[in-house]
């Protein structure tokens, strides 16, 4: 021991050691992070707008390390300690200080941090050279790929809840472009305009609608368009969906699918409406028929 009650000699010296391996290590994750913004575009983005390789192989390293932090979390030795760290846990609360264990937590989390934070900037960086209704395909599979093996473990929760929130930004971001995309391959979208612009006129001068006198609702036209939709939705023609076929992630990609599915079952309904007071035998089925369809 040191004179005076100090900390022992033997102790210090590993201290000083846990910490120069902690510096180590975070300087090889800030090295790969410098490599990574070096990596050209051209190497990264493929057809299938997969997850790129330096995502995949820093996903792995991380998992490893990952693995070996909760096999020493579950080391039967560790039962001892965590019965006295729960007990001090509450007095070192009160004194402002963290317990061995939270502190190893902590440092997990900054090993977290300095793997998934770049990926995400230089995925974000990769994304604005696509186009736009690319961009979130490659970003929802780059997203479930860092996810996917973090959710394994209870003490990555946080970041796990992180890449869920931006997977669910992107997977808005991607049911609208595909949706705008097949509204207008429908030629659904211009009708849409029209009648929604007729409903505020109407709304503004207090008068009724007056959706025959609107050129895009013709009765010969939409009774083609419609022809055309309700061929599309026997023949699955309507949510033939090129981007969200890309998602890697079947979960998400049926996910996308119902939501483009819902939008388009909304759009017809708002059309349907609108169609009711020219001609009602144009559409011949009810949006209560179309949403069926295009849910199965």
């Amino acid at each position: 021991g040191e004179p005076g009650g100090g900390e022992p000699l033997i102790v210090r010296a590993c201290r000083d050691l846990k910490r120069r391996a902690m510096e180590s290590f975070m300087g090889l994750w800030e090295a790969a992070a410098l490599q990574l913004q070096q990596t050209p575009m051209s190497a990264v983005l493929t057809a299938d707008l997969s997850a790129p390789k330096c995502v995949r192989e820093t996903v792995s390293t991380l998992c490893d390390v990952a693995a070996l932090f909760e096999a020493a979390l579950l080391d039967p030795s560790r039962n001892e300690r965590k019965k006295k760290e729960a007990e001090k846990k509450e007095r070192y609360k009160m004194a402002g200080r963290k317990t061995e264990e939270e502190e190893e937590e902590e440092i997990f989390g900054r090993t977290l941090d300095a793997a998934i934070l770049p990926l995400l900037n230089f995925c974000r960086s990769a994304a604005r050279s696509l186009q736009a209704s690319d961009a979130p395909v490659f970003l929802i599979n780059s997203l479930a790929f860092m996810q996917t093996p973090l959710q394994k473990h209870a003490f990555t929760a946080e970041r796990v809840q992180l890449l869920a929130s931006l997977i669910e930004e992107q997977m808005n971001v991607l049911v609208s472009v595909q949706t705008a995309a097949t509204l207008e391959r429908l030629e659904f979208s211009e009708r849409l305009r029209d009648i929604r612009a007729e409903r505020e006129r109407a709304m503004q001068t207090g008068q009724q609608p007056n959706f025959g006198a609107l050129p895009s609702l013709d009765p010969q036209r939409l009774r083609e368009v419609f022809k055309s939709f309700y061929t599309a939705l026997f023949t699955l023609g309507a949510l033939g969906l090129p981007q969200v076929d890309k998602v890697a992630s079947r979960n998400l990609r049926s996910q996308a699918r119902q939501g483009v599915a819902r939008a388009i079952a909304d759009a017809y309904a708002e059309i349907y409406e609108a169609v009711a007071h020219i001609q009602p035998q144009l559409a011949t089925h009810s949006p209560e028929q179309v949403r069926t369809l295009l849910d199965a």
